[in-house]
């Protein structure tokens, strides 16, 4: 695999003002226990731009990820940390885009602070968080990707707060074993394709709670998978 720059075992490192491209797999990668800053970093053209897993702890801030294959930011494994500040954008009718492309994935055993980040243009969704995630997502704008601006799915247990999810096909999309989940304060679903909220099929999963959101499109059932 070919990284641009990789920071792996206990390694404490702060990268600042960076660029990443062309590189096979992720631009930047940081694995196996490293611990790691990332500030004002770029990365184009990447199959992932900025990939976190392992047991790794990273702050990434004001970094931007541009046209990357699948992930602007994936983190996985059971890795935590801050994501602040980014942009993830994608073209969705590039030719190289995959349909499942997303802005943040949140996977495995994961355990993040997602704040300010703007994710636009993919080809699935803004943030994906799924498997066993335990993370908190606020203030972010999720807007004109093709599927969802947040999807929350398995078993994921997050608390999405005061984003802007609008311009999508589902604002925010909760599966009905994501019973965890909050949304909570102040989220915005406006001009969205298809519903604002989504999965209200089943009572079995009202343990999902809404509160206090701004939801100027429908709410909606559960869609097929």
């Amino acid at each position: 695999e070919s990284h641009g720059i990789t920071v792996a075992g206990s390694s404490s490192v702060e990268i600042r003002n960076c660029e990443a491209s062309g590189n096979e797999h992720a631009g930047y990668a940081f694995s196996a226990n490293a611990k790691a800053l990332s500030e004002n970093n770029r990365a184009s053209q990447n199959n992932i731009g900025f990939q976190i897993s392992g047991n790794s702890e990273a702050t990434l801030r004001d970094c931007e990820s541009i046209s990357n294959t699948l992930f602007g930011i994936g983190c996985e494994g059971d890795s935590k940390g801050v994501l602040e500040n980014n942009k993830c954008w994608n073209g969705r009718n590039e030719a190289h885009v995959p349909k499942q492309s997303v802005g943040i994935l949140l996977s495995g055993n994961t355990a993040f602070s997602v704040t300010g980040n703007q994710c636009s243009g993919h080809r699935r969704d803004g943030i994906t968080a799924r498997r066993n995630t335990q993370s908190e997502l606020k203030h972010n704008t999720l807007t004109g990707n093709v599927v969802c601006g947040i999807g929350v799915y398995e078993r994921a247990v997050v608390t999405v707060m005061e984003n802007d999810c609008s311009r999508n096909r589902y604002g925010i999309h909760v599966q009905s074993t994501a019973r965890g989940t909050k949304v909570a304060r102040n989220n915005k679903c406006f001009r969205n394709s298809r519903y604002g909220v989504q999965n209200l099929r089943s009572w079995a999963w009202r343990p999902i709670a809404f509160w206090a959101n701004l939801f100027n499109d429908p709410v909606g059932p559960d869609p097929p998978v």
